[in-house]
């Protein structure tokens, strides 16, 4: 399909149901415009604790009580590429469990499993936080000295 807009001959092509490129022919082509859609979400965690940042996704986060994790939403378009950060919903399956912020911290509260969900123009992801009891070391007995 063809279009004029001031002048420039504009070509638009379909790539697919969700993805629109307008194509300015001029002395260069460059791309006006593509849809910024979430077809899909992905969890990362930012920072386990203990251990350095992962750059893939994991299925299950493990935490104690009282320990915390910020979370990332990655959202992507039908192409697969990266959209820019856009509002995303956080909420827990069971806030009695794992708690978490509209800032993407979940917090282990008490021992169980929960799920943490995060949304992106509709599309949702989800994450399984296993949550366990720290465990508490008893103190050592007193030591009496023995009688002579």
């Amino acid at each position: 399909m063809n279009l004029r807009l001031r002048g420039l001959h504009v070509r638009v092509a379909v790539l697919s149901v969700l993805t629109v490129v307008a194509m300015a022919c001029d002395s260069t082509s460059t791309i006006v415009g593509v849809n910024a859609v979430a077809v899909d979400v992905t969890i990362i965690v930012a920072n386990e604790p203990g251990t350095a940042p992962a750059s893939t996704p994991v299925e299950v986060l493990g935490l104690m009580v009282g320990e915390s994790a910020s979370l990332v939403a990655v959202a992507t378009n039908a192409l697969g590429l990266a959209l820019s950060p856009s509002a995303v919903s956080w909420s827990s399956s069971d806030y009695a469990v794992a708690g978490v912020t509209s800032e993407g911290v979940v917090n282990g509260v008490a021992a169980g499993s929960a799920s943490i969900y995060a949304s992106v123009d509709g599309v949702v992801a989800n994450l399984l936080v296993r949550v366990q009891a720290v465990e508490q070391i008893p103190p050592p007995a007193p030591v009496t000295p023995p009688v002579d």
